[in-house]
């Protein structure tokens, strides 16, 4: 009995591993152009969808039908102040319905494909979609200032396929685009004396700029 017990376990353990590999297969995740971007008057930054695919996965998005319409939120977090002066989506890519909203220190900005199309977007080939781009002012109160790139809020319903699927949460083909990533916008980078005034999330970015 008891050795019944044990082989039924591992059973249920290799399903369970299974099942985990193919879920963390596909991840799902917005980004800036770059990490990390020096500092100019009236900056630009293109913000992205990217698919990321591992163990040998192949995309999601043509099985789905395309991506349908796509959300995307940027938020100052830490550091030096710098304005949001506006947001934009990709009109050419999401011709469709599209509405945004700015404040200094958030904007969000939520789009479609044309509704008379029949098929979604797909990645180009390095796994990312263009959403759109974000402006930035021209008189920070200091520099660097973190930024991070995220999905619109925990409600859903923002970032889909023409199957519906949200790719904001997680689901057992993919892993939905839960955890926002940085984008830091530097002048100089500071002394190692002045990182403790900073936020973590900033030190692998300010590390690799000094290297």
């Amino acid at each position: 009995m008891a050795r019944s017990s044990s082989i039924n376990l591992a059973a249920a353990a290799l399903t369970l591993l299974a099942a985990t590999s193919a879920r963390s297969a596909i991840f799902y995740q917005y980004e800036a152009s770059s990490p990390s971007v020096s500092f100019s008057a009236n900056l630009s930054v293109n913000i992205y969808l990217r698919e990321t695919l591992t163990l040998g996965s192949a995309s999601a998005l043509p099985t789905k039908g395309g991506l349908f319409g796509a959300g995307f939120r940027v938020t100052h977090v830490g550091g030096g102040t710098l304005p949001i002066l506006g947001i934009s989506g990709n009109p050419t890519l999401f011709s469709g319905p599209a509405n945004g909203s700015v404040s200094p220190t958030t904007a969000t900005y939520l789009q479609a494909v044309s509704l008379e199309t029949t098929s979604g977007l797909l990645t180009d080939p390095s796994g990312r979609i263009l959403l759109g781009t974000v402006l930035f002012g021209s008189a920070p109160s200091a520099l660097p200032a973190l930024f991070e790139i995220s999905r619109i809020d925990s409600l859903g319903g923002n970032t889909l396929t023409f199957t519906a699927d949200d790719l904001d949460f997680p689901s057992p083909d993919f892993s939905g685009a839960t955890t926002p990533t940085p984008l830091l916008i530097y002048s100089t980078i500071p002394e190692p004396a002045s990182l403790s005034l900073l936020p973590p999330a900033l030190f692998p970015l300010l590390l690799r700029r000094r290297r």
